[in-house]
């Protein structure tokens, strides 16, 4: 209730989709267990906000809100020019999912009056978040043959994980990325896909 959610469910999703911190909730606990500090606490939550840096992976435009500290959706990582909307969080701006989002539409359900019309603004230096899964063939050099797919489309890889089905044989890799959108990112997974021994390559958020 201090926080504006009808339930602990719908808390819980906020916290899942990243449209609030565990800091913040931490903050609300403390506002009910000392309310002679209520009063502080508007004024420490502002300096947050203001020394909020971009995250310099793109910029968007929201309709009738500018100015507005925007954030994209960890849940999804949506990137141009996919279609995306703005969801008003609790005391954190706007948070920008991709429109089939699942998490945006559970959200959309439960407060429609907080989605609002969001375009993407043109930025060349811009990259965005992905997670790929690649699920091919176990054989020698996988790895190194996937990595060099990637560079050679300017993917930047930021982290990578694999393992076997045993009973299938099957190597399973998903790789944590950052791609300069959807066009490349739909090069960098045709590329992908023709490697010997693959099996499928999707994205994976």
């Amino acid at each position: 209730d201090k926080m504006g959610f009808d339930d602990v469910d719908a808390l819980c999703v906020a916290l899942g989709v990243g449209d609030i911190t565990t800091a913040a909730v931490f903050n609300a606990v403390q506002q009910l267990a000392r309310p002679e500090n209520e009063d502080d606490m508007p004024q420490l939550r502002a300096k947050r906000s203001r020394k909020h840096k971009p995250t310099g992976r793109g910029t968007v435009i929201v309709d009738g809100a500018d100015g507005v500290m925007t954030q994209f959706a960890r849940c999804c990582n949506p990137m141009p020019p996919e279609p995306v909307r703005g969801y008003i969080t609790q005391g954190r701006g706007i948070t920008v999912h991709r429109e089939r989002c699942g998490s945006l539409q559970h959200l959309m359900s439960q407060h429609p009056e907080r989605v609002l019309p969001v375009t993407w603004q043109a930025d060349d230096s811009a990259r965005y978040p992905v997670t790929l899964r690649v699920e091919a063939e176990d054989r020698t050099g996988l790895l190194k043959d996937i990595s060099s797919v990637l560079i050679d489309e300017s993917v930047r890889i930021l982290g990578n994980s694999s393992h076997v089905d045993e009973q299938r044989m099957r190597a399973i890799v998903t790789l944590r990325a950052e791609v300069e959108g959807l066009p490349a990112l739909g090069r960098a997974i045709n590329k992908l896909s023709q490697l010997p021994g693959v099996d499928n390559v999707y994205r994976a958020n």
